[in-house]
C-alpha cells in the first residue's frame, strides 16, 4: 500500500512523512529537518560539540574492533600526521609516564630486576630466546616468563596470549588459596570459641 503523502509543515511541499527512528511520524520532511540541524549546530558548536562526544564515545565502547579498523585506515591514510600527534600526545604526557614508570618500577622492584637481567643476558649472549611459545608454538611476538623472580634467568618463552592465561589462573589460584586460608581461619576462630 501507498504510504499518503502530505504537506511539509517548513517548505510546504508534499511529500512522503519522514519516520523517525523512534516509530514516529514527523511532518517535516528530512530535507528541512536536516536544515534545522544544521542551524542549531552553527548556533550551539559547544553542545553540539559534547553531544557529538558523547555519541563518539559511546560508540567506540560498542563498536571497539570497527575503532580499531577505523583508526588503523587513519593511520595507512595520514601517516605524518599520525606521527605528529603522536610526538605532541608523547610530549604532553612524558612526564606523567615516566612518573607512574618510576612509581611501578619502585613497587615493582624484584619483578623488574628480573626484566632487566633476562634482557642483559639475551643481549650478551647469555640466553637465547626461544623460536617458538613453549604451549602452543606460536612464533611471534614472545615473551619470557618467570615463575619465581628470585630465579631471573629462568624463563618459559610463551606468547603474548598463552602469557596473559597463564597470569590469569596464577590469580584464580592465588584467589583460592586466600578463599581457603581465610574459610581456615574463620573455622579455627569457631572452634576455639
Amino acid at each position: 500500500m501507498e504510504e499518503e503523502k502530505k504537506i511539509c509543515d517548513k517548505c510546504g511541499i508534499e511529500k512522503h512523512p519522514y519516520h523517525h527512528k523512534s516509530g514516529r511520524i514527523q511532518w517535516v520532511c528530512k530535507p528541512c529537518r536536516n536544515k534545522r540541524a544544521r542551524k542549531w549546530r552553527k548556533e550551539n558548536p559547544e553542545e553540539a560539540a559534547r553531544i557529538s562526544r558523547h555519541y563518539a564515545r559511546l560508540d567506540r565502547k560498542k563498536n571497539p574492533l570497527r575503532q580499531r579498523e577505523a583508526n588503523r585506515r587513519y593511520r595507512e591514510k595520514h601517516p605524518e600526521r599520525y606521527l605528529q600527534q603522536k610526538r605532541e600526545c608523547d610530549k604532553k604526557y612524558r612526564d606523567k609516564r615516566n612518573k607512574s614508570l618510576v612509581e611501578y618500577r619502585k613497587n615493582n622492584f624484584e619483578k623488574c630486576r628480573a626484566h632487566d637481567k633476562i634482557k642483559y643476558a639475551i643481549k650478551k649472549g647469555k640466553i637465547k630466546k626461544s623460536e617458538k611459545c613453549e604451549f602452543c608454538g606460536e612464533k611471534e611476538k614472545l615473551h619470557g616468563h618467570h615463575e619465581n623472580y628470585e630465579k631471573p634467568l629462568e624463563v618459559i618463552w610463551l606468547c603474548s596470549r598463552c602469557h596473559v592465561a597463564i597470569h590469569k589462573m596464577n590469580e584464580i589460584r592465588k584467589s583460592n588459596e586466600i578463599k581457603k586460608n581465610l574459610e581456615k581461619e574463620a573455622q579455627d576462630d569457631k572452634s576455639s570459641l
